[in-house]
Order: structure tokens, then C-alpha cells, then sequence
């Protein structure tokens, strides 16, 4: 993956640098600064990951019954504010 695509695949996941490296538990963003600059090469593990990452939000669809989660008693109604 060339720093280009993924920079592409960030932004088409909508995460930030920053939130990329949060995930992968990093203490810093420099690591994904450097993949994203070109400087690193992109570990393969997180080229693979992030590609499978794009490919399931873009294929998932929001549910059909959302809109129930607005209505007193709906599914939002069952989830406590930890979940």
C-alpha cells in the first residue's frame, strides 16, 4: 500500500491519524504520520487490516428498523450509557 492509498483508505473510513494510531494502541501518531508521508512503508498486517475495514463499511448497510430507535421504548432505550 503506497502512502497515497493509504491516505485514501483514511479518509474513506473517516478516521484521522490520530485515531488510527488510538486503535492500534500506539502512544503517539508518529508511526501513521510516517506511513501516511511515505517516509514508512505501510506494515502489511495494517494495509490488509485497513483495506478489510473499507471494505465492510462500505458494504454495510444502516438497519432497516432505525428509525424505531427514536420511539419511547425502542431499541436505544435498552442500552445503558457503558454499552
Amino acid at each position: 500500500m503506497t502512502a497515497a492509498e493509504f491516505n485514501v483508505v483514511l479518509e474513506s473510513i473517516g478516521w484521522s491519524r490520530n485515531e488510527l494510531a488510538r486503535r492500534l494502541g500506539l502512544g503517539t501518531d508518529r508511526a501513521v504520520r510516517r506511513w501516511s508521508s511515505g517516509q514508512n512503508a505501510v506494515p502489511p498486517a495494517i494495509s490488509a487490516w485497513l483495506l478489510e475495514v473499507a471494505r465492510v463499511l462500505e458494504n454495510l448497510r444502516p438497519p432497516e428498523d432505525w428509525q424505531d430507535a427514536e420511539r419511547p421504548g425502542g431499541y436505544l432505550a435498552s442500552i445503558t450509557p457503558d454499552e
